[in-house]
């Protein structure tokens, strides 16, 4: 693969940030966390390249951008209202979670390097909500789900935080010292990363406009 489609794979989540600012006086609010969590990793996507082409790490970014996407993906669901029977859990997760980042990236390794336990355990927490979330809309919605936009951002969700589960534990586990399963990993993982990127930018198309969603319980 070459490095040009890499990056255009890699770009392909502006796809979704634009169709989202386009459409953002339009969209009902409580989908913004999500808005703003695409555009942040637009932003870091950009550096991301530039730092690469520089010959300069990216793990200082990714670590960032890592650190604020559970929170604004937290804060997205608690407005579709699937902690509304359980607000605990979500106090618990967002102090957990940024107590984890913290300590990975300051005690365990260092901020300079990629995290693994930190990025495993959130995208283990979001594939289970978003799975519940998925079964809430499958009991209750009566309408074409591949039109319903919380549909599609859960089963993309799922879709690339589960192979981001097994890439991580691949990497933690040293399951990456052949050179060719590495790069075969790695191309299957932009992939996924582009077709959940699609998803996305399908799903913030049919964003509706008016009445706030909430999932009845």
């Amino acid at each position: 693969m070459s490095q040009i489609t890499v990056y255009i794979f890699s770009f392909s989540i502006l796809i979704a940030t634009v169709i989202g600012w386009v459409r953002f006086k339009k969209i009902d609010p409580a989908y913004y966390p999500f808005l703003y969590i695409l555009t942040i990793g637009s932003l870091n996507e950009v550096a991301s390249v530039v730092l690469i082409s520089t010959k300069h790490h990216s793990a200082v970014n990714n670590n960032i951008y890592a650190f604020f996407e559970p929170l604004f993906l937290f804060w997205f669901f608690k407005n579709l209202g699937i902690f509304k029977r359980a607000n605990y859990l979500f106090v618990a997760l967002v102090v957990i979670v940024p107590l984890i980042w913290f300590i990975e990236n300051f005690f365990i390794v260092t901020i300079t390097q990629f995290t693994f336990y930190y990025r495993i355990f959130y995208s283990f927490v979001i594939v289970l909500i978003s799975i519940h979330t998925i079964n809430a809309l499958i009991m209750t919605e009566r309408k074409n789900l591949i039109k319903n936009s919380i549909f599609l951002l859960c089963v993309g969700f799922v879709i690339y935080y589960t192979f981001s589960v097994l890439v991580q534990a691949f990497w933690l586990y040293g399951l990456n010292v052949s050179r060719d399963f590495t790069i075969k990993v790695i191309a299957i993982l932009l992939f996924i990363n582009l077709f959940a990127n699609l998803i996305y930018a399908l799903a913030v198309l049919w964003m509706p406009t008016r009445h706030r969603f909430t999932l009845p319980y």
